[in-house]
């Protein structure tokens, strides 16, 4: 990825109109071929999110291949029901161009109004 996209994704957020990237808690307990497994994750909320910004863009792009370079930071616990963001944290620049070349993308809890 071109790393300076990756510098305007990272540094230039308009917080007024994004509402950022949600996601929803899962549990589900079923039973396979004579086991029982427990399955836990997040699933996108497309109406809660943010409509399309450029950063928000960019994670929802990137959120594969963090999983799979080990990039994206999972919380201890998945709480069944429960609401969740993700944002770019951790970035690193290269001291010559000033340029981000890394980060790292975390999932987090958000308290609820009720």
């Amino acid at each position: 990825m071109n790393k300076e996209i990756l510098t305007k994704a990272l540094l230039s957020v308009n917080k007024k109109n994004c509402k950022g990237i949600f996601f929803r808690g899962y549990h589900n307990i079923f039973q396979y071929k004579g086991k029982i497994e427990l399955r836990e994750g997040i699933r996108f909320l497309k109406r809660k999110s943010c409509s399309g910004c450029f950063q928000c863009k960019w994670i929802m792009d990137n959120i594969n291949e963090d999983i799979a370079c080990g990039c994206l930071i999972w919380p201890n616990e998945i709480k069944d029901g429960k609401l969740y963001s993700i944002h770019a944290i951790n970035p690193t620049y290269d001291i010559e161009s000033d340029i981000c070349d890394g980060y790292d993308l975390e999932i987090f809890e958000i308290k609820e109004e009720t």
